[in-house]
């Protein structure tokens, strides 16, 4: 019986709601309809946008800190062309027979 009653009050509250959108004419619903389209299509590029943005940070964010550890290890491993190296570098494999 609970479960009828909400059922009902269901339909009452549609049939409410679709009586209240038919009160319009014609012209209001359809420049009401363009105007939730304008807003939800305005709304969906600026989302878009700042969307793009976020991934160009990240994108940037991501090339730099690619160049940084690449500075760093260059600056840590770096060697002068014209300086002699220590025999301890020097890697000398044996290759068993």
């Amino acid at each position: 019986m609970r479960r009828l009653r909400s059922y009902v009050f269901l339909l009452t509250l549609l049939a409410v709601g679709m009586a209240f959108i038919f009160t319009f004419d014609l012209a209001r619903q359809m420049a009401a309809a363009f105007v939730i389209f304008f807003v939800g299509y305005i709304a969906l590029m600026i989302c878009l946008m700042i969307c793009l943005v976020v991934a160009k940070g990240v994108y940037e964010g991501a090339k730099w800190v690619g160049a940084y550890a690449m500075r760093r290890d260059s600056a840590k491993s770096f060697i002068s062309p014209d300086a002699e190296t220590p025999a301890h570098r020097e890697k000398r494999f044996a290759i068993p027979a």
